[in-house]
């Protein structure tokens, strides 16, 4: 999890956070035009705590940031 002075965009690029898989949940919307939307304040992490996980807000720019730069592989 990020620590109290980390913004998001710091740790969704540290590669030492992010060596175990983590499961988000972003909610898209399709403009006319054929473009994808980030709906705002609906980017979601899994925080998992041992047995228990819980979901935590995800600044939603950081996050299209990193899917960004990173792509995306479909499996």
């Amino acid at each position: 999890m990020k620590k109290q002075n980390e913004t998001w965009g710091e740790y969704l690029a540290n590669r030492n956070a992010t060596k175990n898989e983590k499961l988000f949940n972003l909610t898209l919307r399709r403009k006319q035009s054929g473009e994808f939307e980030v709906v705002g304040h609906a980017a979601f992490m899994e925080n998992n705590k041992g047995r228990t996980a819980e979901w935590v807000n995800v600044n939603a720019r950081d996050l299209t940031r990193a899917i960004h730069n990173n792509g995306i592989v479909v499996k």
